[in-house]
């Protein structure tokens, strides 16, 4: 994982430069390391990416990873293949690999 040091009050050294970071969250507070993200799309707001149903009580909150594969859509858990990343509120992983996103309310 990369990681951005934050560089406080001074200005930047003659081999250094600036970087804005929109999402993202300290990530040590004693070094002064940032790690910087990217925000999902919510993947219930994908017409037929969701179920409309009650979501079970293993459900979990992760991103997914959609892509095609020999003219099939196929999903797995995080964000480790070269497709679509979606976030899933409220989903499970299928024993296939696949993902399993179910419609839920959000508070």
């Amino acid at each position: 994982m990369g990681t951005i040091r934050l560089k406080g009050s001074t200005a930047c050294g003659p081999t250094e430069w600036p970087y804005y970071v929109q999402f993202g969250e300290l990530l040590d507070p004693v070094e002064m390391t940032v790690v910087a993200y990217i925000p999902l799309e919510d993947a219930c707001s994908k017409p037929g990416v969701c179920l409309d149903a009650p979501a079970p009580n293993n459900s979990e909150e992760f991103a997914m990873c959609c892509t095609t594969v020999n003219g099939e859509e196929v999903c797995v858990h995080g964000g480790g293949c070269g497709g679509t990343l979606y976030f899933c509120h409220d989903g499970v992983c299928n024993e296939d690999g696949t993902v399993t996103c179910f419609e839920s309310e959000q508070l």
